[in-house]
């Protein structure tokens, strides 16, 4: 029996930004069963998964490198291993690209999700954008899992846990990645 839960990125989270920013998908097996592949750090998928942090590490240097975002939205919440502090993360939105940034107080900052839609974008994901599934397939390998309309690599981070590397399709081709880093 195959049983399907509803994966939102931000379904639980309490945030004033809008839900729409991020890909909502039916994603079944990956949070069901383990893998029958997973990807570690000397991979094909994972050197896709490393172009999270193609556009900068910061806030600052995402915008010297793209520009003024079109939209920008910040959200407080809770922070569950030091319940006294907050995370606050904040989202960059540009045409058919969004990031999302986590600032915690220690001062640290990550990319916390990063979703492209835009093949013209100059950017190492222009290898994998707008490419048909045959020529991603003999690039990445086998997904992990293939479900509907994407394919799902899933990438071990070391001894710490799993994130799937999703790549979404359109007429065979990938029209959309999103990419969300190991932080909780």
């Amino acid at each position: 029996m195959i049983t399907f839960i509803i994966f939102h990125p931000l379904a639980l989270s309490n945030t004033a930004e809008p839900t729409s920013l991020f890909p909502f998908r039916l994603i079944g097996k990956w949070y069901q069963v383990p893998p029958p592949l997973e990807y570690d750090d000397k991979s094909k998928p994972y050197e896709l998964f490393k172009l999270l942090w193609t556009f900068g590490h910061s806030e600052a240097d995402i915008i010297n490198r793209l520009g003024k975002p079109t939209e920008r939205y910040v959200s407080d919440r809770d922070n569950r291993h030091e319940p006294n502090q907050k995370l606050q993360y904040i989202t960059l939105q540009y045409p058919n690209l969004v990031i999302e940034i986590l600032k915690t107080h220690h001062p640290k900052t990550f990319i916390n999700r990063l979703y492209i839609k835009n093949c013209d974008l100059d950017s190492g994901f222009k290898r994998f954008l707008c490419q048909p599934l045959i020529k991603i397939e003999e690039q990445l390998g086998k997904p992990s899992y293939k479900e509907f309309d994407e394919l799902v690599y899933v990438i071990k981070i070391g001894d710490v846990g799993e994130v799937p590397l999703r790549l979404i399709l359109k007429n065979d081709h990938i029209s959309e990645i999103y990419i969300r880093n190991l932080i909780d």
